[in-house]
């Protein structure tokens, strides 16, 4: 599940035969969350932080199996600049 914190919204992500998927909202059967605020998610996807950086600074919260939400990151590919 993936929580905006300043703007309190919540998104459940689903990956299912190599289909990524989400739905709005949050749903009880997550095995993690991911907390930030928008900003941070932001710098993530223009990658001028990691997200190691953003944990250390204290702007990612993480809740339940926090591999699970790494081993999810792994699967995707880089994005097209283009």
């Amino acid at each position: 599940m993936l929580e905006l914190s300043d703007t309190g919204e919540a998104h459940t992500l689903t990956l299912e035969n190599a289909v990524l998927t989400h739905a709005t909202g949050k749903r009880g059967d997550a095995h993690a969350a991911l907390r930030l605020p928008r900003p941070a998610l932001d710098e993530l996807i223009a990658e001028t932080v990691t997200a190691a950086e953003l944990v250390e600074a204290g702007w990612i919260e993480i809740e339940g199996d926090g591999a699970r939400i790494g081993e999810l990151f792994g699967l995707m590919d880089e994005p097209d600049p283009q």
